[in-house]
């Protein structure tokens, strides 16, 4: 049921955002998925399959998403420490629904691959 919604929302951001956006969150969620496939293989040493971590990276994404269009509502913008603290979360979230691995090995893999997505986003906005 999820993966029609991750494609749902992907699918809907490709058709809003600029083409330049969207290849840059393409390549942003690969190397986040990278990040956290290694992240996942290190903490808890078991080998996970591509397809749940960018399933786990999906669904962090979305969670991210919605968080930050809530904070931009609420907020008018969101300061970079906002912005970690909601990835963060979002990570803690989908890695714990989509790879099923215990709380604490989820806030690890969140954290290695918040600051990872972080600084990408960062490097996207300084550059596009």
């Amino acid at each position: 049921m999820h993966y029609f919604l991750i494609i749902g929302a992907f699918l809907l951001f490709a058709f809003m955002a600029p083409p330049m956006m969207t290849l840059a969150t393409i390549g942003a969620f690969a190397l986040v998925a990278m990040v956290g496939a290694r992240s996942v293989k290190a903490v808890t040493g078991a080998q996970v399959g591509w397809d749940k971590v960018l399933q786990s990276v999906a669904l962090a994404f979305l969670f991210s998403g919605v968080a930050l269009f809530g904070m931009m509502h609420l907020f008018g913008s969101v300061n970079l420490v906002l912005l970690i603290v909601a990835l963060l979360i979002a990570y803690i979230f989908g890695f714990r629904i989509g790879l099923g691995i215990d709380f604490k090995a989820a806030s690890i893999v969140a954290l290695i691959t918040s600051l990872t997505s972080a600084v990408l986003f960062w490097l996207v906005k300084t550059i596009i």
